[in-house]
C-alpha cells in the first residue's frame, strides 16, 4: 500500500505521520511478538481500536507480509480516523 503512514500523534491541522517503510524490519520482527507496538499504540498514542487490531495479525508471518498487513491496517486507521475528525470540526461527529 503505497504511502502507508503510522501516526504518530495529532495536531490542529490532523494526524502527524511518517512513513511505515522507515521502520526497520528487523526491529518489527524483534517487537512485534513481544506486543511491544500493541502496547506503544494503546498506552502512549490512547488507539485502543488500532492495538486490538494489531494483536490480530498472526505473528508467524514473514518480514514482507507483516509489513504489508501492518500497513493495510495503518491506512485503514488513518482513513478512519480522518474521518472522524473531519466530522468532529464539522461539528456532525456523534461518539458511540
Amino acid at each position: 500500500m503505497p504511502g502507508a503512514h503510522a501516526i504518530l500523534g495529532s495536531n490542529p491541522s490532523g494526524p502527524t505521520t511518517f512513513p511505515v517503510q522507515k521502520i526497520e524490519i528487523n526491529l518489527v520482527l524483534f517487537h512485534f511478538p513481544l506486543g511491544d507496538f500493541q502496547s506503544w499504540i494503546k498506552n502512549t498514542l490512547g488507539d485502543e481500536e488500532l492495538a486490538h487490531r494489531i494483536s490480530k495479525i498472526k505473528s508467524n508471518l514473514d518480514a514482507e507480509n507483516l509489513r504489508k498487513q501492518l500497513e493495510k491496517l495503518l491506512y485503514k486507521r488513518i482513513i478512519e480516523l480522518s474521518h472522524i475528525y473531519r466530522h468532529k470540526l464539522a461539528g456532525l461527529y456523534v461518539e458511540e
